[in-house]
């Protein structure tokens, strides 16, 4: 029965990642005992204009910046995240919906994904993937000599050694690069789907433990902020003579005044949900994360900007009900409610 599209529609994350902590280690096999946080400093900068809008008369003059920065320990060669992963079935029920005709075809929708398209064992593999690969270390990861990622649920341990993900089909368990691992991934992947499953109860928290060898002192990659005028000023009278800090990281402050640096959740957020390869004219070995319109800020791109994006998808579906959507369609629909936000048919 057609229905009126919701102009508000809304979910709570069900996947809540943490901070992740970002510790340096000697070796990989350093203990806990050994590790040290990673801290930020201000590192002031003698550089040139190199914009294509500086005026021509400036061009070669240069620029007092600072910028925050981050390394490992002296002496160390390892970078550490931990965190937690908290997984609760939050996306079976709106927290608001403008609609309660709508709220009817939502559950069919989720019946069949949880059903007939298994596609809660899915995306529940392609989180678990996400997850044991590394992912959550973002430019970290792509400049580490090798990886590891532990993943404890209770008295439960489970160590994925330099898994990559297969870039030909990165989903498929069935691909060989995954073949030594594929017990450890079909463990976490049943983990994570029990919980989207799951009625009640508090959910089901994961702790996060991955480690990069990226060499000696090495510089390491926090998530980026953007700095308020404040914060630029108060850096102008720390710095005298500059503009004031252009670059600030993540960071939570220590019981010593420093600052640990961290990978925020919302960072942390976006790699697990990397798992979009439904999008329009799809390349498989792309994924791009779970957003509205397909938003891809490395490309300056929205890949579902009109066709299968989260606004055409709610309208098809309150007009023509769960038939009209293809198992590309409902899964997308399905882990952009686990992603959680506020959508609607007529603004997101």
């Amino acid at each position: 029965m057609p229905t009126a599209s919701p102009s508000i529609l809304s979910f709570a994350r069900t996947l809540e990642p943490s901070h992740m902590l970002m510790f340096s280690a000697p070796a990989m096999t350093s203990p806990v005992s050994e590790m040290v946080p990673v801290t930020i400093r201000e590192e002031p900068l003698r550089g040139l204009n190199a914009t294509s809008k500086t005026p021509l008369e400036k061009r070669d003059q240069a620029i007092l910046q600072v910028v925050e920065s981050s390394e490992l320990a002296p002496g160390h060669e390892v970078l550490v995240l931990r965190g937690r992963l908290l997984v609760k079935n939050r996306y079976a029920t709106p927290q608001a919906c403008s609609e309660p005709g709508f709220l009817q075809l939502h559950a069919e929708v989720l019946e069949q994904v949880k059903g007939a398209d298994a596609g809660i064992t899915e995306l529940s593999t392609r989180y678990a993937i996400q997850i044991a690969c590394g992912m959550l270390g973002w430019r970290n990861f792509l400049t580490a000599q090798r990886h590891r990622m532990t993943v404890e649920l209770n008295s439960e341990q489970l160590d994925f050694d330099n898994l990559l993900r297969d870039e030909a089909d990165p989903f498929s368990l069935d691909m060989a690069r995954y073949e030594a691992y594929r017990r450890g991934l079909q463990t976490l992947a049943g983990w994570i789907a029990e919980a989207l499953q799951r009625d009640t109860g508090h959910g089901t928290m994961l702790r996060l433990q991955a480690r990069y060898l990226l060499g000696l002192g090495a510089r390491v990659y926090p998530s980026q902020e953007w700095p308020s005028e404040d914060q630029k000023r108060a850096s102008q009278r720390r710095w005298p003579g500059g503009e004031g800090v252009t670059r600030m990281l993540a960071k939570l402050r220590l019981p010593d005044g420093g600052f640990q640096a961290i990978i925020n959740d919302r960072k942390a957020g976006n790699a697990l949900r990397q798992i979009d390869t439904w999008y329009p004219d799809a390349k498989p070995n792309r994924p791009i994360a779970v957003e509205p319109y397909g938003a891809n800020s490395h490309e300056a791109r929205a890949y579902r900007r009109t066709t299968g994006s989260m606004k055409e998808i709610i309208e098809r579906l309150a007009r023509s009900g769960p038939p009209a959507l293809s198992r590309e369609d409902r899964l997308f629909y399905t882990a952009l409610c686990i992603r959680g936000g506020v959508f609607g048919g007529t603004d997101e």
